[in-house]
């Protein structure tokens, strides 16, 4: 893929190019100069790199213009896509510490995940809360069923 923005390919390879190669990278992290973090197969690892404030400024200004957007102080985030598809937030000083720029680059991943598969696993039980209150509100339901409605208001204190 030729990117069509020389100038953001150019401050993409040079200071997080090496990084986004390495097999199983999911996620960058610059929240200092100096500072970067990987996170490949769910473990972070620090690395020492020759990131100035200037150059994550200079990185997030160039994002900003590609997408005819502006970071500085009076807006101080932004979230944008390199062209090669990775997710980027940037943060500026006030909403970080001063001079510091915070960058996050996170790749899309590989692994498809069929929607079935989040259903045989229960996941939307554990986000309706049935996973955890399931047995309680099935009894609620009985004694709305069986018209005991006294035993209804205590129950439902109890499902809370």
């Amino acid at each position: 893929m030729t990117a069509k923005n020389i100038s953001l390919d150019r401050y993409k390879q040079r200071f997080f190019g090496d990084f986004l190669e390495l097999p199983g990278l999911t996620e960058i992290a610059v929240n200092r100069p100096g500072e970067l973090y990987t996170k490949i197969n769910g473990v972070w690892e620090q690395h020492a790199v020759p990131l100035s404030y200037e150059d994550c400024y200079n990185f997030a200004r160039c994002l900003a213009k590609h997408h005819g957007d502006n970071i500085e102080d009076i807006k101080p985030g932004l979230s944008a896509t390199l062209e090669s598809g990775e997710r980027c937030q940037v943060i500026v000083p006030p909403a970080c510490e001063r001079d510091t720029v915070s960058i996050t680059i996170r790749k899309p991943s590989k692994v498809q995940i069929p929607h079935q598969s989040y259903i045989d696993a229960g996941f939307y039980n554990r986000v309706t809360g049935e996973e955890k209150n399931g047995d309680a509100r099935r009894g609620i339901n009985c004694i709305v069923q069986y018209k005991k409605y006294s035993s209804v208001y205590g129950e439902m204190r109890r499902v809370r």
